[in-house]
């Protein structure tokens, strides 16, 4: 007779502890401009050792008349862009949540691919096949996505997208969640005599049902429609300097830091009581750590922007068809960081350029890397398979398989069904549609 038997054995595993302060230099690195402003406004009036350099005193060091900061606030005043807000809540979760590079590499073409109503317009097949993934990490994946906000987000339709917030709120089991799937069709034509009679219940039921499905969302991306015309400033700017540029934190709203001197003179006073004086010295310490803390942040981001310099001289030089895609991994090599550093410093952060306002972010996207290990960036290739169809003769267009071949001839290899993608993308009608009679 075989013999079952239970037991609890001990398994070691590693994990990281993250201490207060280690997540609040995360949080920091993670912040943009606007944000961090925020952030640092709640820290000085919860710590009384925080004080801010008041901006007359900036004045009474600055000339009278200085040409070049003139030139700055001219320049300033013109650096507004508009930001694709549904998109940057997605991968601002993305990059909290995901669990490996892998999930966070696949999450990213899963967003790319969410339209402006929060639905996932490509197949899983198709992404997994694109970046060479297995199916079930791109389900993995997907679910993740489908968990974060707006709910109901990266649904393939509007039934999932329905029962995705059914599920969030624990009704998927309900008589909703039981009409959603199967009958959706039968109740957008109000049949509801059938539904009535196959489910066995009655009319008022199915009316309530029905009720309560209309009081969902059925486009998740509507309320970040809104948001399209919301501005923003970038983080970091960058200047002609010669042959080179010039970078520039754009910190013209963030307080600046410093230990208030009333409260260091109270700390030295061997008359101060020890509660107080024990209160002072933790306000004390948290306050040089944010300080150091922003210190940090803005070297790191400083030397990631140092680094798009250097590589990306012909983007700056000549315009977004020349991005050459990055690695988090070679930045991170390159600047002594690792690869979940440089992605929270990349994250939410802009950068004026002489080509206008960039998502760090642009330029580490997945890309497609050839045979000899270099890496065309997704903008790259839509931007040659834009000029390519802008110079062809309009009455012979070429079909997606001959822009195909003639990228391959010039040594990018991408697959047919990815030109497709990102010609749909890009508006571009088929060569059918494109020929001239």
């Amino acid at each position: 007779m075989l013999h079952l038997e239970t037991k609890v054995l001990p398994k070691q595993t590693q994990r990281i502890i993250l201490t207060p302060k280690m997540r609040q230099s995360i949080h920091l690195l993670q912040l943009p401009a606007i944000e961090l402003r925020t952030f640092l406004e709640h820290q000085i009036v919860e710590n009384p050792l925080l004080e801010i350099l008041e901006e007359n005193k900036i004045d009474f060091f600055r000339n009278k008349y200085n040409k070049e900061q003139e030139e700055k606030d001219s320049y300033r005043k013109n650096i507004a862009a508009k930001i694709p807000s549904l998109y940057n809540q997605l991968i601002s979760q993305l990059n909290i949540f995901s669990q490996s590079g892998l999930q966070r590499k696949i999450g990213e073409a899963i967003i790319d691919n969410i339209d402006k109503n929060g639905y996932l317009q490509a197949s899983l097949g198709e992404i997994a096949q694109e970046l060479m993934v297995s199916q079930k990490d791109a389900e993995d994946a997907l679910s993740l996505i489908q968990s974060f906000y707006p709910v109901g987000v990266g649904a393939r339709n509007l039934s999932e997208c329905l029962m995705l917030q059914l599920k969030r709120a624990g009704k998927h089991l309900s008589l909703a969640g039981r009409i959603i799937e199967k009958y959706l069709p039968d109740l957008e034509k109000k049949n509801l005599g059938k539904i009535t009679k196959e489910l066995g219940v009655s009319l008022d039921e199915v009316k309530s049902a029905f009720g309560e499905i209309s009081r969902l969302e059925p486009k998740p991306g509507r309320p970040f429609e809104k948001e399209q015309g919301k501005y923003i400033i970038p983080d970091i700017l960058l200047y002609h300097a010669g042959d080179g540029y010039r970078i520039e934190f754009n910190n013209e709203n963030i307080p600046k830091l410093y230990i208030s001197s009333y409260y260091k003179e109270l700390l030295k006073n061997r008359d101060t009581l020890a509660d107080t004086r024990e209160y002072l010295m933790n306000k004390l310490n948290q306050a040089m750590w944010l300080i150091k803390t922003l210190g940090r942040r803005q070297d790191t981001i400083r030397k990631v922007v140092e680094y798009i310099i250097k590589t990306q001289k012909d983007f700056l030089d000549n315009g977004p068809a020349f991005i050459k895609s990055l690695t988090l991994k070679e930045i991170g090599k390159a600047i002594g960081a690792s690869e979940s550093t440089i992605s929270r410093a990349v994250t939410n952060k802009y950068v004026q350029t002489p080509n206008g306002i960039f998502e760090l972010k642009t330029f580490f996207n997945n890309g497609l890397k050839q045979a000899n290990g270099e890496i065309f960036s997704n903008g790259n290739l839509k931007a040659r398979i834009k000029r390519v169809t802008n110079d062809e003769d309009a009455h012979r267009p070429l079909s997606d398989e001959a822009i195909t071949e003639m990228l391959y001839s010039e040594g990018i290899s991408i697959a047919r069904r990815t030109v497709t993608k990102y010609r749909k993308q890009l508006k571009i009608l088929s060569s059918r549609q494109r020929r001239k009679r």
